[in-house]
């Protein structure tokens, strides 16, 4: 088995959310998503079923005889910090807030939907596990 520890450094906010779409939550399966989706547009393979086969192979698949994946994510966060709502870290910036509409515009039954965050600087460690 190999694996490699990334130490990872948040520049802009980061929206990353578990089911409830407020809390903040770094979940395994978002990055190893985001892991599959750059290994498809990097490979640039033209034969779909190729792709899908190889792409099973190493991340995992529902099909008969693909198996689980050979990756394993670990998500250490390093300390808690997070911030509240990006209305108010926004407020002087009127040229980015057009940026982070959906994030404090969404309202359900009137009241406004106020998205926590992970705020700049935050650090994280991702612990990727190759088998």
């Amino acid at each position: 088995m190999y694996s490699l520890t990334l130490k990872c450094n948040l520049i802009p906010p980061m929206f990353m959310a578990g089911a409830d779409n407020k809390t903040p939550e770094l979940r395994p399966s978002e990055f190893k998503g985001m892991m599959r989706w750059w290994w498809r547009a990097i490979k640039a393979e033209d034969n779909i079923e190729k792709l899908r086969k190889e792409e099973a192979q190493i991340f995992g698949g529902t099909g008969e005889k693909e198996g689980k994946s050979k990756i394993k994510i670990v998500v250490t966060l390093d300390k808690p910090i997070n911030g509240n709502d990006i209305s108010t870290e926004i407020k002087n910036y009127e040229g980015i807030k057009y940026l982070y509409y959906s994030t404090f515009s969404l309202r359900a039954r009137g009241e406004p939907i106020i998205r926590a965050f992970y705020s700049p600087n935050t650090t994280f460690k991702l612990k990727i596990k190759f088998i």
